[in-house]
């Protein structure tokens, strides 16, 4: 009975921790795409916006339309 109880407890604890996971990816990706508009804004082109936030221009660019 342990045994199953554990498996119950570790299950939960990985979706605890994937919730948790997809809540910080979440909110990472809207601090990125704010920081890009905000750059887009401020009239950065788009090369020096990729370079500044780590990602490829198409994606600064994909972003923006």
């Amino acid at each position: 009975m342990f045994a199953k109880s554990d498996d119950y407890v570790q299950k939960a604890y990985d979706k605890l921790v994937n919730i948790s996971g997809r809540e910080q990816g979440r909110t990472e990706g809207l601090k990125l795409a704010r920081d890009i508009l905000r750059l887009h804004k401020s009239g950065v082109a788009p090369d020096k916006i990729a370079d500044e936030c780590g990602i490829s221009v198409e994606q600064v660019k994909g972003l923006l339309e």
